[in-house]
C-alpha cells in the first residue's frame, strides 16, 4: 500500500467507519462484581498492591539496604495514597525493629559552648538523668558535712590564724609607713585601706572633692609615696593571702577526694552499661566538681525552692533528654511543616540578671530542643517534597546533614540580620541515623535530578506510583473491595452492585482508558463521600447507582461555570461555530480547556483559503506568533503529506492560508493537524464539508492518523453544542481509530448515539475521514498516475496543475 502516492490506500466505507455503542464505553457488569461486601485482611490489601507493586518492591529495597544515601523519594501524581501507603508500609517495619537509642545533650566540660550530645541504650535516658542526680545531690551533702565538721573546722581554724598572724604583722608594718606619710590605714577583711587624713582627722571623699586643688595634690603625693615605699609588703601580703587560699583548698580536697572518687566510681558502675560517652561525660564531671565543688555548698534556703522543690542543680550536673522513645518498635515521624526549627532543633531563650541586675537573654545546654530529625533517629521520617523546595534553606540545610551524617541544631539567632545574644552557644552535631522518605510528584523529582547535582546522591531510591492499573476481572473485584473499605474506614454508606459498577467505570473515564483503571485513591474517596451525601439526602440504605450519577452530574455543576461562559458565547454567535450546512474549507476542530479542577472540549472553527502564488502553505497562527512548536510541526507535517500525495510530477505551487479562526491566545499541540488538511483539501478542490461533523487527529507524512489526548472531552463538547442547537442525526465526531480503547463516554451521549442523532467515527488513513465530511469518495491513482474520474483527489490536482501552470506562465512573464 502506497500511501505516500495515495495509491493502492485501502479506505473503508463511511457506514465501516461507525463505532458501534458498545464501543462507546466499557461497562462494568454488577453480576461480575463480588457477592459479599464484607471485607477480609487479604481484600482489604489487596488493590493498592496490585496496583503500585512496582513502587512498594523500591519501598521496600530502600528501608532494607544501610548503605549510605539509600534514602528514598516517592514520585507519582497527586492523590495516588503515596503518603498514606508509606506510612502505613513504615509502620508495619516499624513495628518489627528494636527501639532506637535515645538522645541527650550534656555540658561540655572541655569547651562549655559547645554542648555535646550522647548517643545511649533505649530506655536509659532517665535512669542516667537520675542517677546523676540522685549521686550529686547526696554528694553535695556529704561535702556539706565534711567540710563544716568540727574536727575539720578545727584543722581550718588553725590554718586561717596562722595566716592572721602573719596578715596582723604585715598590717602592723604598712600602718607604721602610712602614719610617716601623714596617712591613715584601715583593713576590711583581707583588704587594706589607705585613708587621707587632715588635721589627724579621716575626711570622706565627698569632703575630698572640696579640698583645694593644693591640699588635693598633696594627698596624692602622699599616698603615691606610701604605696611606693609599701609596695614589697602590699605584693607580701597578696601572696600570703593566695598562699592561705591555696592551702584551705588542698585541705578541703584532702578531706573530701575520697569521698568523691568514692561517688563517682559507685556513678560508673551503675552506668556501665549506657556506653563509653557516658562514662567519659563522669569522668569530666569528676574532675570538674573537684576544681569548683564550692557551687555546690548552698544553704538551706538556696537549696530549697519557693514551692518546695529542691532547687536545680548547677548546670554542668544537668542532663537535657533531647529524644526518649517508649514505644514499641522505631519511631515514624511525618513532619507536615519542615521548618528549619521544627527539622533541625532549635535554641530556647530565657530571661537571665547579672550581678548588676541587668537582664538579658540566655541559653544553656538545658535550652536544646529536639527537631524531627532527632525525633525520627533510629527509625523513619516522611517529608513532602513541595515544602522543602519552597524553603531553599533548609533543604541545603538537609542535603548537609545527611551527606556528612550531622544534625546541626538551628539558631535563629546565628542569622547575619539578628544580633548576637549574651550567652550563645553552638551545640555539638547529632549524628543522624534514620531513613528519610520524600514524597512529591514526577515534576519535583526530575526538577531536583536536573538542577541539584547533590540530589541523586542523598536520595537514590527512586518509588514511583503508577497512575493506572490493566482493568481485569480480578483487578474490578479488588477495587470494589478497595471502595468498600474505604467506606468502612470513612463511616460511608456501603455501594450497592449498580455503584460499584458505575464507580468503576468513573475509574476507567479518570484513567483515560477501557482497559486501565485509576489508582487514584483520593478520588475514589471523593466521589464515594459526594455519592454517601447524595445517598443518605434520598434516605437510602445504600449508595445506588443514581446516587454516583449525581454526584458527577453535581460537580460538573459546581466546577463548570467556565464551560458555561465559552458554551454561552458560541449560542449567542460571539464565537462563530456552524452546526449545520456545508462549507468550503471550513470545519470544526476541537480543544480542550484545562482548568485546575476542569477540563471540558468545545468545538473551533478553522478555515483555509487557496489561491495562485509559490509561497505554499501559511499557518496564520505561526505568522502571528499565537502557535506553539509542536502545533507548527504538525502544519509541516500536512505540507510533506501532500506533497507526496500530490507533487510527484511538478512541485507544489500554490498559496494557502490556515487558522484557528477567533483565536486570541496561544495554540499548542498537533491534534488539529488531521483537520486543517481536511480543510485545504475542500479549499484546492472546492468540495464543501458538512459543519455538523467535528474532527480531532494528528497525521503523519503517510496520512496515519494519530491518537490525541482529551477523546471524551472533546466529543462531549461537540456533543453540548450540537444538542443546545438540536440534534439533526448528520452530527458527530471523527477520532482517531487508537483513540477507540479511551472512549469512556457519558450516558446522555451514548444514548444519542443509539437513537441516531449522534455519530462518532473512527479512521485510521485521512483518506478515510473524506467521504464522511464531504461525501465524495478520496479516489486512487492507477497506474498511469491518473486520479479517479470524480474523486476528491482528481478535483485537488487538476487545481494544482492549474496553480501550477500560472506559475509558470507569471515566471515566463516576468
Amino acid at each position: 500500500m502506497k500511501l505516500g502516492s495515495g495509491k493502492g490506500v485501502a479506505v473503508a466505507k463511511a457506514s465501516e467507519l461507525v463505532i458501534s455503542v458498545e464501543n462507546l464505553k466499557r461497562r462494568c457488569k454488577p453480576s461480575s462484581l463480588p457477592e459479599s461486601v464484607m471485607i477480609g485482611e487479604t481484600e482489604e490489601q489487596l488493590f493498592t498492591p496490585l496496583a503500585q507493586s512496582r513502587a512498594l518492591s523500591a519501598i521496600d529495597f530502600g528501608l532494607n539496604v544501610q548503605g549510605k544515601g539509600y534514602n528514598i523519594f516517592v514520585m507519582g501524581p497527586g492523590g495516588a495514597g503515596k503518603t498514606s501507603t508509606v506510612l502505613k508500609l513504615l509502620k508495619e517495619k516499624a513495628a518489627d525493629l528494636a527501639r532506637p537509642q535515645d538522645i541527650l545533650f550534656v555540658y561540655n566540660f572541655k569547651d562549655p559552648d559547645c554542648p555535646r550530645p550522647i548517643l545511649v541504650p533505649n530506655g536509659m535516658a532517665s535512669m542516667i538523668e537520675t542517677e546523676i542526680e540522685h549521686a550529686i545531690r547526696g554528694l553535695a551533702k556529704s561535702i556539706f558535712r565534711t567540710l563544716f565538721d568540727e574536727a575539720f573546722t578545727e584543722k581550718a581554724s588553725k590554718l586561717s590564724e596562722r595566716a592572721e598572724e602573719k596578715a596582723v604583722d604585715v598590717f602592723s608594718r604598712m600602718e607604721e609607713i602610712a602614719n610617716k606619710h601623714g596617712l591613715g590605714l584601715e583593713r576590711e577583711g583581707e583588704q587594706f585601706l589607705v585613708v587621707p587624713l587632715i588635721d589627724g582627722e579621716p575626711i570622706e571623699p565627698d569632703v575630698f572633692e572640696e579640698l583645694s586643688l593644693e591640699q588635693q595634690e598633696t594627698l596624692q603625693e602622699q599616698i603615691s609615696a606610701f604605696q611606693n615605699e609599701a609596695a614589697p609588703l602590699i605584693k607580701a601580703q597578696r601572696e600570703q593571702e593566695r598562699e592561705r587560699q591555696e592551702s584551705l583548698t588542698r585541705l578541703e580536697r584532702w578531706a573530701i577526694q575520697g569521698l568523691v572518687d568514692t561517688v563517682f566510681e559507685a556513678l560508673k558502675t551503675t552506668l556501665q552499661e549506657t556506653g563509653e560517652e557516658i562514662l567519659s561525660y563522669i569522668d569530666g564531671m569528676h574532675e570538674y566538681l573537684m576544681n569548683d565543688y564550692r557551687e555546690l555548698l548552698l544553704d538551706d534556703n538556696e537549696e530549697s525552692a519557693e514551692n518546695g522543690e529542691e532547687a536545680p542543680l548547677p548546670l554542668p550536673y544537668r542532663v537535657n533528654i533531647l529524644k526518649e522513645f517508649k514505644e514499641d518498635g522505631v519511631p515514624v515521624i511525618v513532619e507536615k511543616e519542615p521548618t528549619a526549627e521544627h527539622l533541625f532543633g532549635y535554641l530556647e531563650y530565657q530571661e537571665e540578671y547579672g550581678s548588676t541586675g541587668m537582664g538579658g537573654l540566655g541559653t544553656d545546654h538545658m535550652l536544646v530542643r529536639a527537631g524531627s530529625l532527632h525525633r525520627a533517629n533510629g527509625g523513619f521520617l516522611i517529608l513532602q517534597a513541595s515544602d522543602l523546595i519552597r524553603r531553599p534553606h533548609v533543604w541545603d540545610s538537609l542535603k548537609q546533614a545527611l551527606r556528612h551524617k550531622e544534625i546541626r541544631i538551628h539558631d535563629a539567632t546565628s542569622s547575619p540580620e539578628k544580633p548576637r545574644i549574651r550567652g550563645m552557644i553552638r551545640p555539638l552535631e547529632t549524628p543522624p541515623r534514620l531513613k528519610i522518605v520524600l514524597v512529591g510528584s514526577a515534576e519535583s523529582y526530575y526538577m531536583l535530578m536536573h538542577e541539584d547535582e547533590d540530589f541523586s546522591r542523598v536520595f537514590k531510591v527512586k518509588a514511583e506510583f503508577e497512575t493506572w492499573l490493566s482493568r481485569t476481572t480480578a483487578h474490578e473485584s479488588a477495587y470494589c473491595h478497595f471502595l468498600q473499605r474505604l467506606c468502612e474506614e470513612e463511616n460511608l454508606l456501603k455501594v450497592s452492585k449498580e455503584g460499584l459498577a458505575a464507580l468503576v467505570e468513573e475509574s476507567s473515564r479518570e484513567a483515560g482508558s477501557q482497559n486501565k483503571l485509576s489508582t487514584s485513591i483520593v478520588s475514589g474517596i471523593d466521589l464515594l463521600t459526594e455519592a454517601d451525601y447524595w445517598a443518605r439526602k434520598e434516605g437510602h440504605d445504600f449508595i445506588e447507582l443514581a446516587d454516583v450519577q449525581k454526584a458527577l452530574s453535581f460537580r460538573d455543576y459546581r466546577h463548570e461555570s467556565l464551560e458555561q461562559t465559552v458554551l454561552e458565547s458560541i449560542e449567542k454567535g460571539f464565537m462563530m461555530i456552524d452546526t449545520d450546512g456545508d462549507v468550503v474549507g471550513q470545519l470544526n476542530g476541537l480543544l480542550v480547556y484545562i482548568a485546575l479542577d476542569h477540563q471540558f472540549g468545545v468545538p473551533a472553527k478553522i478555515t483555509a483559503r487557496t489561491y495562485a502564488g509559490v509561497r505554499g502553505v501559511m499557518n496564520i497562527d505561526r505568522e502571528a506568533q499565537l502557535s506553539g512548536e509542536i502545533h507548527d510541526k504538525g502544519t509541516m507535517i500536512l505540507v510533506g503529506l501532500l506533497g507526496g500525495i500530490c507533487a510527484q510530477e511538478h512541485p507544489l505551487a500554490f498559496n494557502a492560508s490556515i487558522t484557528f479562526e477567533q483565536n486570541y491566545g496561544e495554540i499548542e499541540g498537533d491534534s488539529a493537524s488531521c483537520a486543517e488538511f481536511f480543510a485545504l483539501l475542500s479549499s484546492l478542490a472546492e468540495v464543501p464539508i458538512h459543519q455538523g461533523i467535528a474532527v480531532t487527529g494528528s497525521i503523519n507524512q503517510q496520512g496515519l492518523v494519530q491518537p490525541i489526548g482529551g477523546v471524551n472531552e472533546k466529543i462531549e463538547g461537540m456533543f453540548k453544542i450540537c444538542k443546545k442547537r438540536g440534534l439533526t442525526g448528520r452530527q458527530g465526531v471523527i477520532i482517531p481509530e487508537p483513540n477507540v480503547e479511551h472512549l469512556m463516554l457519558r450516558d446522555e451521549v451514548i444514548e444519542a448515539v443509539e437513537a441516531g442523532q449522534f455519530h462518532i467515527w473512527a479512521i485510521k488513513h485521512v483518506f478515510e475521514g473524506i467521504e464522511i465530511l464531504m461525501n465524495i469518495e478520496a479516489g486512487d491513482r492507477d497506474d498511469d498516475g491518473v486520479w479517479t474520474e470524480g474523486s476528491l483527489f482528481q478535483l485537488v490536482q487538476k487545481r494544482l496543475d492549474h496553480f501550477y501552470q500560472i506559475s509558470k506562465e507569471s515566471r515566463g512573464a516576468l
